[in-house]
């Protein structure tokens, strides 16, 4: 177990809902592990994952997040992850990789390749007044640390984990959850989100400059991309002071994540932490020496930041 006290969960679950609901949703996240897992670069699927240590399962990093609200923060109703598992078999690993390259920023498309891959199956005449359906799968409420403890005593292999490699982690309303009709206790159904289209006034607000930070410690060039194309501030600070340039310089580099912050016309190589830390401090401590000397190198061509060039 590692990170900080105050971030980590015993409970996966309650990892996501603080990464999507609370009101500091800042990097802090990104340093702690929720118990019996262990964060990574899966180079399989590339995509950073949260590895459950005993059954090897790789689970998403980032939820579908399919709850309509304009304050990101606020729902109308209670709300909980439920989790869906994916197999080799199925294509597992190029789906997965698929949808969690969009989960973040478009959850509703990741949920729509979900279906078109068969993840998710429409269950017949289940439609609803205002025409929505649900969907059945190998979603359970069970993640895999749950579910693990339950192999433990069942050797049943009519389970939705058992032989899972993927896990992905959904978010939604409790009137959007059933138990399944299938007769398995342990199945979930779950109601296609309803379209953003045809309700704007529900969309949910991104907080791109939040995600921009939290894509940059994940070493993730597509939402980092993403996120400035959506027009974060590139130069936003968590509650911290760390930009997405401090979170790319505190962790092993993707050098494609620093083209994409270096190439921007108003990134500042020079921005302090509240602990009054510049990126180039953070490689230093972090042990990055490749970063902090392409750093230093950035801002010796820099008018304001070569004069802290050491």
């Amino acid at each position: 177990m590692s990170g900080i006290g105050e971030t980590i969960s015993s409970h996966l679950a309650r990892f996501f809902e603080r990464k999507l609901i609370e009101n500091t949703p800042g990097l802090d996240y990104l340093r702690a592990e929720p118990e019996g897992y262990h964060s990574t670069w899966d180079y399989k699927c590339k995509r950073c994952v949260l590895r459950h240590q005993k059954t090897g399962i790789r689970v998403g990093a980032d939820p579908l997040d399919l709850v309509e609200r304009v304050d990101r923060r606020q729902s109308s109703e209670a709300t909980r992850i439920v989790y869906i598992y994916l197999y080799e078999a199925s294509g597992s690993t190029s789906t997965f990789a698929e949808v969690q390259a969009i989960a973040n920023h478009k959850p509703r498309e990741a949920w729509k390749s979900l279906v078109e891959h068969g993840i998710l199956q429409r269950v017949q005449g289940s439609e609803d007044a205002a025409g929505l359906a649900w969907f059945t799968g190998k979603i359970t409420w069970r993640d895999p640390v749950a579910a693990s403890r339950l192999s433990s005593n069942m050797a049943d292999s009519g389970e939705p984990w058992q032989g899972a490699e993927f896990c992905i982690p959904i978010h939604a309303g409790v009137s959007n959850i059933r138990r399944s009709t299938c007769g398995n206790p342990q199945i979930l159904e779950v109601r296609e989100p309803v379209s953003q289209e045809d309700n704007p006034e529900l969309h949910v607000e991104r907080e791109h400059g939040v995600l921009l930070v939290e894509a940059a410690a994940r070493r993730d060039p597509d939402g980092v991309r993403s996120c400035l194309a959506a027009r974060a501030d590139v130069n936003f600070k968590d509650r911290r002071g760390w930009t997405a340039l401090h979170a790319a310089c505190a962790v092993r580099p993707m050098w494609e994540v620093f083209d994409l912050l270096f190439e921007h016309p108003k990134i500042n190589l020079i921005p302090r932490s509240l602990a009054g830390q510049v990126p180039v401090d953070i490689a230093d401590k972090y042990g990055q020496s490749e970063v902090a000397a392409v750093l230093r190198e950035q801002m010796r061509s820099h008018p304001e930041a070569k004069r802290l060039v050491t």
